[in-house]
């Protein structure tokens, strides 16, 4: 038996009957983490969960797309826009601040 990922860890003790909170204290993630990983297990299975998951890590963050309505709010018949993080419009500091 070798050593367990922390993927691995959480679906052996999710498979065991293990609570979710005991579980993320165990890995030391949060527990909404914790349901995330177990949802993309079951979707995908563990071997491709944690491989899309390590590929991941490696791709640059992508834009954010969202559909505007009339409104703003509706999607129907409305303009896309994009979600620009803060980190592209200078900073992370306070709102506001240059």
């Amino acid at each position: 038996m070798g050593t367990f990922t922390p993927i691995e860890l959480v679906w052996e003790l999710r498979r065991a009957g293990v609570g979710v909170p005991l579980i993320a204290q165990r890995a030391g993630k949060h527990r909404a983490t914790i349901y995330r990983w177990l949802k993309g297990i079951r979707l995908a299975g563990l071997r491709e969960f944690e491989r899309e998951y390590r590929e991941a890590k490696k791709r640059p963050p992508e834009a954010r797309w969202r559909v505007m309505g009339p409104s703003g709010s509706s999607p129907s018949g409305g303009s896309i826009t994009m979600a620009v993080g803060r980190r592209s419009c200078g900073g992370w500091g306070r709102r506001g601040s240059p």
